[in-house]
């Protein structure tokens, strides 16, 4: 669609992509560092556990509601804490951490037989999420610094429905300009850094999945996917709906032309994707 002037649609769209970036940074963010609590003590609330960023959590099943242990798996290491009581937990980990080699002697993890993906791999599959979370803040950021750039922009796509050639980095001296084309136009990087986030947040995904099931009725531990692995999978969709919203929509130039065939026009019928 093309861009036009005032808070119309290229408004709405801007402000659509950016809470779809907003919340994408946020929520990624908080499950690489929102669990095991590094730079702190080693002795968390229970308060703050039972709403950190685990990526997976064990807990007694027979003692739900109860004074039974929970346990929450994440990026850093794992907190083991008496679920439904006051009091503080127990964390271990804080850097690179398996499970026995990082447990201390008689830890209650040590019961829990957790399958090897949890106790040998959730490290290094988190610790790569760092790449998500840098992408989802230059998605945001870029997106952001766009805003209202002045600049006469052909329409999102247009050049692939049409003979109208691509916009080329060097004839834009705005910087904020550049940007928009870089972020609107070069979809190829776009999708590209989308790739590469997904590539850095679906092993920390697929270890939390494989292990949701590894406990049978039967069993005494019950383990459920963690807040911080539902978090990763909400931004990776809500990266994708930020790109695709961009590429759809446009972003939020400051004069309502589009250019076409080397002349500024107004005709939006004919240009409307």
């Amino acid at each position: 669609m093309p861009a036009r002037d005032g808070p119309g649609l290229p408004g709405l769209y801007f402000a659509i992509s950016s809470l779809c970036f907003l919340f994408s940074v946020g929520l990624v963010w908080y499950a690489y560092v929102g669990n095991v609590p590094v730079w702190t003590s080693n002795d968390p609330g229970v308060g703050y556990l039972d709403k950190a960023g685990w990526l997976l959590t064990v807990q007694d099943r027979f003692e739900e509601g109860g004074p039974g242990w929970k346990f929450g798996f994440g990026v850093w290491g794992w907190c083991e804490w008496h679920s439904g009581q006051d009091g503080v937990g127990q964390c271990h980990g804080k850097g690179s951490w398996s499970i026995p080699r990082s447990a201390p002697d008689g830890d209650p993890v040590l019961d829990l037989d957790l399958p090897g993906a949890v106790a040998t791999s959730m490290f290094g599959c988190g610790v790569i999420v760092i790449i998500a979370a840098i992408i989802s803040l230059i998605f945001f950021v870029v997106h952001f610094l766009t805003m209202r750039y002045e600049e006469v922009t052909p329409p999102p796509l247009f050049f692939l429905r049409s003979n109208e050639p691509k916009p080329k980095f060097s004839d834009s001296t705005n910087r904020r300009a550049r940007l928009a084309l870089i972020l609107g136009w070069n979809w190829v990087l776009g999708v590209t850094l989308y790739l590469l986030f997904l590539v850095s947040t679906v092993p920390a995904l697929a270890v939390s999945w494989s292990a949701k099931d590894h406990y049978g009725d039967d069993t005494t531990y019950k383990a459920e996917i963690g807040q911080g692995a539902w978090a990763l999978l909400a931004s990776v969709l809500l990266t994708f709906a930020g790109l695709i919203t961009i590429y759809t929509g446009g972003l939020w130039p400051r004069k309502g032309l589009v250019k076409a065939d080397g002349k500024v026009v107004k005709d939006e019928k004919k240009y409307k994707l």
